[in-house]
């Protein structure tokens, strides 16, 4: 019986490990539509795609992202890969302040 208690006890740190490992990967990123403040509708659609793609180049390391910017009527789209979770909120961030913004659509992902 006691050699039995211990396979029990050690199968079960053993599915508790691999829960808790499971736990561990970095979640990918949902694609969230954030709803914005901005109420000024006469900024054009490429107005806004460029003062998002300047204010992202104001993030330090920005400079080497590959980061794709489409708006169409307000509906801002961000697309590409950055290092961290960090730098996906302050995108999202800057891209909120932006005039003209009114729906940012962010499908940044962490690089892997």
């Amino acid at each position: 019986m006691n050699k039995n208690y211990l396979n029990v006890r050690w199968s079960l740190s053993a599915v508790a490990l691999l829960l808790l490992m499971g736990c561990n990967k970095p979640s990918e990123a949902l694609h969230v539509l954030i709803p914005t403040s901005s109420k000024s509708s006469s900024v054009p659609d490429s107005e806004v795609s460029q003062n998002v793609q300047i204010a992202l180049l104001s993030i330090p390391g920005f400079e080497t992202f590959d980061i794709d910017v489409v708006s169409r009527k307000g509906d801002v789209r961000m697309l590409g890969v950055v290092d961290s979770q960090s730098q996906i909120d302050a995108a999202v961030k800057l891209a909120r302040e932006t005039d003209g913004a009114f729906t940012i659509n962010n499908q940044l992902t962490i690089k892997q």
